[in-house]
Formats: structure tokens, C-alpha cells, sequence
């Protein structure tokens, strides 16, 4: 299983990556390859920061549904080459990129052991509260 911590930390990673794949594999000319990649990865993002768990800005996304915007973007990477009818632009290379970040999210979300607020311990909900410990 991986923690929240993992799961917030390759989050990000994640975001940064998708913003900057179509800049990495060269898909200029395949416009909404582009914008798909750059759109997940901003949505991914910024439901990071806004979510509630170790490293966000918000704290107002509950973790359950930070989980649904995760599958769905998988879901969307998976589909979208043929949502938008650009399955044939891409080479095997990029078609291979939409299909390893749909399932890497896939299976980050089906890994991710989020535990509910109530059963963490005291030291882990000041942690991602950035309150001092309980006393």
C-alpha cells in the first residue's frame, strides 16, 4: 500500500510531469494532445493543493474525492486519444505515454491506503494541520 505522504508527494510529480510532456515528446502539432496533458496536470495540481492531506495550500478537498479526480483523470488519459480523434497523430511513443499516466493513476489511487481523519493518530492529523503536537 502507499501512504498519503507518497501519494501527495508523486502527485505533484505527477502534475508537473503531465504539464510538461507535450514540451518533452514533442506533440506541438497535436493540439488537443496537448492541451490534454497540460489540462490533467493542472487539475491535478491544483486538487493537490486544494485537498486535504500533508502538503496543500486549502485543505478543503475531502481525500474521497480527490481519489474520484484522480481515476477520472486516468480514465480521461486513456480515452482521450480517441474522445478527440487523434489516436492516428500520435506516434507510438506518445500514444505509449497516454496509456502509462492513465494507468500509473490508476493504480496510485488503487494502492493509496487513505486512512479517515478519525482514525489517524493525534500527531499525524497536527501534522497535516501544521498544529503543535497534542499535549
Amino acid at each position: 500500500m502507499i501512504s498519503l505522504r507518497w501519494h501527495n508527494s508523486l502527485d505533484y510529480l505527477m502534475a508537473f510531469f503531465l504539464i510538461l510532456a507535450p514540451w518533452i515528446f514533442n506533440w506541438f502539432g497535436i493540439t488537443p494532445a496537448k492541451w490534454v496533458f497540460v489540462g490533467v496536470g493542472t487539475l491535478l495540481l491544483f486538487s493537490s493543493l486544494g485537498t486535504n492531506y500533508y502538503r496543500s495550500l486549502k485543505r478543503k478537498i475531502p481525500i474521497g474525492i480527490h481519489m474520484a479526480i484522480d481515476t477520472l483523470s486516468g480514465l480521461y488519459l486513456l480515452s482521450a486519444p480517441y474522445l478527440y480523434s487523434y489516436r492516428e497523430l500520435l506516434s507510438k511513443v506518445q500514444y505509449n505515454i497516454h496509456l502509462i499516466f492513465g494507468l500509473l493513476l490508476l493504480v496510485l489511487v488503487a494502492l493509496t491506503h487513505p486512512k479517515i481523519e478519525a482514525a489517524k493518530s493525534p500527531s499525524e492529523r497536527a501534522e497535516i494541520n501544521h498544529d503543535p503536537l497534542p499535549r
